[in-house]
This record gives structure tokens, C-alpha cells and sequence, in this order.
């Protein structure tokens, strides 16, 4: 019986704490985002992503990516870690987000698109159960805004 009610007690100091025994929330207020570099965004995602923390990418993420069925395969991520990010200097790739990407349906101006070369590590569980595999792994990410005055997000990222 003692157990019970230390249980219970236990229970009701997380739901009026705000604890929870699942996944770390993360809430960005809109200031704070707005501080951020291009490239500390992306350094915002590999931390929530070593964290499996679903909201804190998102909230490193244009709005489109924010599907439910959108799998971060978190189950079979052991640890992920940055290694280098370079901003792209060949306009190729920003070029091509422009004209044949993201650039061309949503109506960002070139001059709030930034391109960067990613370079990070990762070990998963199973590498046949991935999109990442383990070792090094190489990925352009590109970050944009709507204007000067909102934050930069991910809107795309992919292979080199």
C-alpha cells in the first residue's frame, strides 16, 4: 500500500512538474531563433539529433518537414557528431536550389539562401536499416529565411 501512494505521488509531481519520462522537449522562442548564424542552425540540428529530440530539429527546419510520418530513425541512431560545416562558395548549388529546388516554389530571394558542405559522423545500429551509414558522411544543407527580419531554417539537405 505504501508503495502505491509513493507511486502515485511520484506520478503527480511529473504531470505538475511538467516532467515527462519521454522525449526532451525543446521550445525556441522566435528572439532566440532569430539570433542564430546559418551555421549554428545546423549545429542546433546535429545536437538535437544526438539528443532524438523530434521537436528540437524541427524547430531547425522550414515548416514543409514537419509531417507526421516524417521517421528520424532515431531507433537505430547509436550517436551522430558534426565535424565540419563550409559555406559553398560555388554558386552551382545555389544556383540549382533556385532554379530546379525548393528556390523555385517558395519564393525565397538568393540573397536569404545560404549553401554549406556538412561533414559529420555517424554510428548506427544496423547500417542496412538507415538512410545514414556508419563512418563519415558528407551532406549539403541549405538554409534559408524569409527575410531579414525571421530566422534561418534547413529547407533542404542532402548528399554531396
Amino acid at each position: 500500500m505504501k508503495r502505491k501512494l509513493i507511486l502515485i505521488a511520484v506520478v503527480i509531481m511529473f504531470m505538475f512538474t511538467g516532467c515527462s519520462l519521454g522525449e526532451k522537449k525543446v521550445n525556441i522562442s522566435n528572439s532566440e531563433k532569430l539570433k542564430l548564424k546559418p551555421n549554428e542552425v545546423i549545429e542546433n540540428y546535429f545536437k538535437y539529433y544526438g539528443e532524438k529530440s523530434r521537436t528540437g530539429i524541427l524547430s531547425t527546419l522550414t515548416p514543409w518537414q514537419n509531417k507526421p510520418n516524417t521517421n528520424f530513425e532515431f531507433d537505430n541512431l547509436k550517436s551522430i557528431n558534426l565535424i565540419n560545416i563550409v559555406e559553398d562558395s560555388n554558386l552551382k548549388q545555389k544556383e540549382a536550389y533556385m532554379k530546379y529546388g525548393r528556390g523555385s516554389v517558395n519564393g525565397v530571394k538568393e540573397e536569404n539562401v545560404r549553401i554549406y558542405k556538412v561533414t559529420f559522423d555517424v554510428k548506427c545500429k544496423k547500417d542496412d536499416a538507415s538512410a545514414f551509414t556508419t563512418g563519415r558522411n558528407v551532406e549539403w544543407f541549405t538554409v534559408v529565411r524569409k527575410n531579414k527580419n525571421s530566422p534561418w531554417l534547413i529547407d533542404n539537405h542532402g548528399e554531396v
